[in-house]
């Protein structure tokens, strides 16, 4: 079974880690607008406190109003700059201050303008001649937060929530790991880990069901091989009988009729037999893809199988199980084509033995449909022997027992071409 890209433990820590950027990077803005609005306030009674100093100067003499001009920061005007921005909160807070400072009726403002290529802020009050009198104060703005100390206050709040995150995606993730790995082994015979009892009680729920799911599907498909084997049993008993009592027809013909009906009824009820345990694989080793061919190659002889390109590798299997499969597939284009070749070549999912063969082929719509139990195909592939139609339902059920597939093509050059496909452990 392919891995997620992402667990839950790294999707943990990832959702951590984008909250925290995000939740800084909210904050940060907020703390921009409000540095930057304490620093405008500031700026702004600066400026009225220098423009009514400056207010209470200017209106003891002219000497005065000369020598405060002559000062940095403050100016004499006969009108307001045009492109003046005007500040309510600022032009609110100097009336006051006038007010408070006994010139009720003075005409006033603060507002920010561009002067010598800089923006300012400036408290303007009219002074007794009709003059403006203003009072400058660095304009706050461009004044920023330190974004260092941002990203590393966020890099330390995110050390400290990954901590608990990395806890919690491993307390759901291991025993979902350990679950997945029982599921991939269930009903193949490959060993699997104990279910976990620890973990959160959502996820021992579930391991609970899984192995109760679990229980409850073994003891079915014991039942079931159990009563399988049973009737297997009781019909071999009448039709050895049977059998036996044919041969003693003295109809040469009628004889040899009713002795290939009982052994195809015979072998259909083999067929119904393996293919009923097929699914469980049994019992699973190390085996070597090399012995399987030397096996294969014994049993049918250079007439039948042509043994091509051989690549070695360890397979973790039922033995028994894999060469009945790969019999059924060398049997089936033998019956066809009169012969059958064997290649082992290692591909992306493990090894592949191919069977070739020079036969008829089969239709594009029976390429799937014939791996169906009890399917057989309408044609020049039919059997005429009274097969049960088991024979590559079968070895699928074998390759998908070893969390493999079975693929038929057909070839170019006519023919079909059976891939029977398991994963290996590695070279040999």
């Amino acid at each position: 079974m392919k891995a997620p890209r992402f667990g839950i433990a790294s999707r943990l820590i990832l959702l951590t880690v984008a909250l925290v950027v995000i939740g800084q990077v909210i904050n940060a803005v907020i703390l921009v607008n409000v540095e930057g609005n304490l620093r405008a306030q500031r700026a702004e009674a600066v400026a009225v406190e220098r423009a009514v100093q400056a207010l209470r100067v200017a209106e003891t003499s002219r000497f005065a109003t000369r020598r405060l001009q002559r000062r940095p920061g403050f100016q004499i005007e006969r009108e307001l700059p045009p492109n003046r921005t005007e500040v309510e909160r600022g032009t609110k807070l100097l009336g006051e201050a006038l007010v408070a400072d006994g010139y009720q009726d003075r005409a006033h403002a603060v507002f920010e303008a561009k002067h010598r290529g800089r923006r300012m802020l400036a408290a303007a009050v009219q002074l007794s001649d009709g003059r403006w009198l203003l009072a400058g104060a660095p304009n706050p703005r461009g004044r920023g937060i330190s974004w260092a100390a941002i990203t590393l206050q966020t890099s330390i709040l995110a050390l400290v929530l990954i901590l608990p995150a990395v806890w919690l995606g491993r307390a759901v993730a291991q025993p979902l790991r350990t679950l997945t790995q029982a599921a991939d082994g269930f009903l193949t015979g490959r060993p699997a880990p104990p279910l976990p009892e620890g973990g959160p009680p959502d996820v021992q729920a579930l391991c609970d069901a899984f192995a109760a799911l679990e229980g409850r599907t073994l003891a079915a498909l014991e039942e079931r091989s159990v009563m399988l084997g049973s009737v297997g049993h009781d019909l071999r008993t009448p039709l050895a009988s049977l059998r036996i009592r044919v041969e003693e027809i003295e109809d040469e013909r009628l004889r040899d009729q009713m002795i290939d009906s009982i052994e195809g009824l015979a072998q259909t009820l083999d067929d119904i037999l393996t293919f009923s345990k097929s699914t469980t694989g049994g019992t699973f080793e190390e085996v070597r893809s090399d012995a399987l061919v030397r096996r294969l190659r014994a049993h049918y002889g250079e007439d039948v199988l042509t043994i091509g390109h051989v690549d070695a590798a360890t397979i973790t299997g039922a033995p028994e199980s894999i060469l009945r499969a790969l019999r059924n597939l060398i049997d089936n284009a033998s019956r066809f084509a009169g012969r059958a070749e064997l290649s082992v070549r290692h591909a992306p999912e493990g090894i592949s033995f191919c069977i070739d063969d020079d036969g008829p082929g089969l239709a594009d719509d029976d390429l799937v449909r014939m791996q169906e139990p009890f399917t057989r195909a309408e044609g020049s592939r039919n059997r005429q022997d009274g097969g049960a139609g088991l024979g590559l339902a079968i070895a699928r059920g074998v390759a998908e027992a070893h969390q493999g597939r079975l693929v038929l093509t057909n070839r170019t050059s006519g023919g079909l071409s059976a891939q029977f496909i398991l994963p290996s452990s590695g070279d040999s």
